[in-house]
């Protein structure tokens, strides 16, 4: 696949992104011969896997695809988001993936790797690849910051048994690919957080998309322009966001600034130079503070001081119904945004699907109305 494949950012859609990343991932190892990592989670350092000559193919809730084969697996009731994921794992694995690294956050991450680990080892005949856990935590530690680090020794050595091989040169190497990502996302950033932003929050999400799911491909242009209305700061659950800001946007505001694992905090991570272990692991372990990993107070003061960094009009926080930890701040994160005059849009825990469009944009409508009535707004829609 080529970077041709896909010229704009406007044509990648959550239908289409899977087929594509596989497309893409079969003619790199056609062309490589590396193995191919899926992997789960924002914290899986992707400069370990580039540098032991494979491709990370990291997928999310999101993503539109054949989730049946984990049905039998589940009760009525059970998780939607496990399903789904655990289902796309196991349709697409066996095919195209040779180990599967994932991440222990979000909390649904690690049912994801039990029920797919049981599945394998109930099911062999299923030829579901490795599986892999990575575990970093956050709570500023020297104990934890150890741990992380042999977590990052562990992925490296986990690799390397599937016949991956890293050196200087190779960790080299992957640290100038995924920083040249990062800046063609920081670009896209910088134009839509300007006093009159040039770029959707939906386009800027399906770049980041595009880089989670395509590490070795550019991210394609972008043609899509803002709307004229509130400026706003998006506070959400790791599922992969393009449809949910695609609606918000509906109704005349922009999301210029975003706090979750799909967002601008993780992408502007930056690993120091020289790149090693060490130093992948220390930047992985001190991302800004984003929802249910870091201390309340930690975090509150983290989303204040970017809204007001990014020079926001207000904040929507948009938690999945299955990601209670990251709703449990929220009270007080409000309070504290109000404090300095900024209003906060708290909708209720909302379904991976099957939203109420509607209620859904005429709710952000008339809370725009009543809080931004001084704002022109008009839509590119």
């Amino acid at each position: 696949m080529s970077s041709e494949s896909v010229t704009q950012l406007s044509d990648l859609t959550t239908g289409n992104l899977l087929s594509l990343a596989k497309k893409n991932a079969l003619s790199w190892k056609a062309e490589s011969g590396g193995n191919i990592v899926g992997v789960l989670g924002a914290e899986v350092p992707t400069e370990i896997i580039l540098a032991a000559g494979m491709l990370p193919v990291r997928l999310f809730a999101e993503l539109e695809g054949e989730t049946t084969a984990s049905l039998p697996y589940y009760e009525k009731g059970d998780s939607e988001i496990v399903q789904r994921l655990t289902g796309l794992f196991l349709s697409e694995a066996p095919d195209w993936m040779d180990i599967i690294v994932i991440g222990n956050t979000p909390t649904f991450n690690t049912p994801v790797f039990m029920f797919l680990r049981e599945i394998r080892r109930l099911k062999p005949e299923l030829s579901l690849p490795p599986l892999h856990i990575h575990e970093t935590f956050h709570t500023g530690t020297a104990r934890d910051a150890a741990y992380n680090l042999q977590s990052c020794y562990r992925l490296e050595e986990r690799l390397k048994s599937i016949g991956g091989d890293t050196s200087e040169a190779s960790y080299t190497k992957a640290a100038r690919l995924i920083a040249t990502r990062r800046s063609e996302l920081v670009e896209l950033f910088d134009k839509r957080s300007q006093s009159e932003p040039e770029i959707s929050g939906g386009e800027v999400q399906r770049a980041i998309a595009h880089t989670c799911l395509m590490p070795n491909l550019a991210v394609p242009s972008c043609t899509s322009h803002a709307n004229k209305g509130p400026k706003l700061l998006f506070s959400g659950t790791d599922i992969g966001q393009m449809r949910a800001y695609d609606l918000i946007e509906r109704a005349g505001c922009t999301i210029v600034s975003d706090d979750h694992d799909m967002g601008e905090p993780v992408c502007r991570l930056s690993v120091s130079n020289p790149a090693t272990v060490e130093t992948i692991a220390k930047a992985y372990s001190d991302t800004p503070p984003r929802s249910a990993r870091w201390p309340t107070e930690d975090r509150i003061t983290h989303v204040i001081e970017q809204a007001k960094s990014d020079r926001v009009d207000g904040v929507i926080f948009w938690i999945n119904d299955e990601d209670h930890p990251s709703s449990w701040d929220l009270p007080e994160l409000k309070a504290g945004l109000e404090a300095i005059g900024l209003p906060a849009l708290i909708f209720p825990l909302q379904p991976l699907s099957d939203w109420n469009e509607a209620e859904i944009t005429q709710t952000i409508t008339d809370w725009i109305a009543s809080e931004f009535a001084h704002t022109r707004v008009e839509t590119t829609q």
